[in-house]
């Protein structure tokens, strides 16, 4: 009985360890298009100041 729980318990470590796993891995995943949706937001902005600057303004 006590080799079938020591069994059991580390098939289910391993369970919760490939679930850990996944998590950290879609946080970074999403840390990184967070990251890239930043720098395009930044990006993007600078461009419509520029655009809509008076004309006075764009030439300096």
């Amino acid at each position: 009985m006590f080799v079938f729980t020591t069994i059991l318990a580390c098939v289910g470590a391993f369970i919760a360890a490939i679930l850990t796993l996944k998590v950290m891995v879609t946080r970074v995943d999403h840390a990184c298009r967070l990251a890239e949706l930043v720098r395009e937001t930044r990006r993007l902005r600078v461009f419509h100041r520029a655009a809509t600057a008076p004309a006075r303004a764009r030439r300096r």
